[in-house]
């Protein structure tokens, strides 16, 4: 037998590497819009709308009700829920706890609309004057798409819409 013999050699030590983890990509922002009857709701006349709003980052809000006859209006922020922000993955409820105002039902057979911008940046302050005015009250706009036009043609930072249609039966 052959004695195992060790010679010295100038090659330096085998070290652990360590791997840093990949970074996470950051989710892209999202919005969705949650009803206790699902995505594509349908109410009776006199029943109340109450929807969530969620985001996949923190983000500014901004949501709009079409009502049976075209009258858009600004129901959140509102007066009862001034603050914008929303916290990723927390459920925003409107009309909030504390908010002395109702969406009411009143003519069946009609369709309604809920639609909502979320937005990394604060978008309220650069909006059209139009869009800027009270809010719970019919706004002077045509339509829904205007109002989500508006937002995407401001171009600044992330925006990401939802809507939500509404059956009003009898």
């Amino acid at each position: 037998q052959t004695p195992v013999r060790y010679e010295p050699s100038n090659a330096p030590a085998p070290t652990a590497t360590v791997a840093e983890p990949e970074p996470v990509p950051a989710a892209p922002l999202a919005v969705a819009l949650v009803s206790e009857k699902g995505g594509q709701p349908a109410y009776a006349v006199g029943e109340k709308l109450v929807f969530g709003l969620e985001t996949t980052r923190d983000a500014f809000a901004y949501c709009y009700y079409q009502d049976a006859l075209g009258n858009i209006a600004r129901v959140f922020p509102n007066r009862f829920q001034p603050n914008a922000q929303v916290a990723a993955g927390s459920q925003l409820v409107v009309p909030g706890a504390d908010a002395r105002f109702e969406i009411v039902f009143e003519h069946g057979g009609t369709r309604e609309e809920i639609a909502c911008v979320a937005s990394e940046l604060e978008l309220g302050v650069k909006l059209p004057d139009q869009l800027k005015l009270q809010d719970l009250s019919p706004l002077p706009v045509g339509s829904m798409d205007e109002v989500m036009a508006a937002f995407s043609g401001l171009g600044q930072g992330a925006i990401a819409q939802a809507r939500m249609p509404i059956q009003v039966v009898n």
